[in-house]
């Protein structure tokens, strides 16, 4: 099927809907592409449902999250974050997970555990890490460190 994240198995597609509008774009993931199967695609979700396609949004957030690292837009990833945020997400499992840190409007880079901590009290170490609580609020720091499962904290 197509989607706004290129050609996809029906298993790897969302569909597009009011539940995901509250919190995403149509070219936030691989949602199905409306523009080129029409508005309509919508009135075929027990269909598209029966041969795979996911229009759940608690089931698809597995799907948004493991989309997360093609992008590259800071706006496009907080939408990503509070979408899985609000659907009480966790990762499946405990690997290592890289957190964006926006370096402009919509421009940043992707870190590892080992590149950033929570806090630098005494800001010792801003220059050699990356200080969550400068790029993030408190909402966002508490999803970020479960979905990044992390350990790093300097108080």
């Amino acid at each position: 099927m197509r989607t706004h994240a290129g050609y996809r198995p029906p298993d790897k597609c969302l569909l597009f809907d009011s539940k995901w509008s509250s919190f995403l774009k149509p070219t936030d993931g691989p949602l199905i592409d409306e523009t080129f199967y029409g508005p309509e695609i919508g009135l075929n979700s027990e269909e598209l449902n029966a041969i795979g396609v996911i229009g759940d949004v608690k089931i698809g957030c597995s799907l948004m999250a493991s989309h997360l690292y093609l992008h590259s837009k800071s706006s496009t990833i907080v939408r990503i974050y509070r979408c899985l945020n609000k659907n009480d997400w966790k990762p499946e499992n405990k690997a290592t997970k890289r957190i964006w840190i926006p370096k402009a409007v919509d421009n940043g880079e992707w870190v590892s555990p080992e590149q950033r901590v929570n806090h630098d009290m005494g800001d010792l170490f801003g220059s050699r890490l990356h200080v969550l609580k400068n790029y993030h609020d408190r909402v966002a720091i508490l999803f970020l460190l479960c979905y990044g499962c992390q350990k790093h904290a300097l108080t």
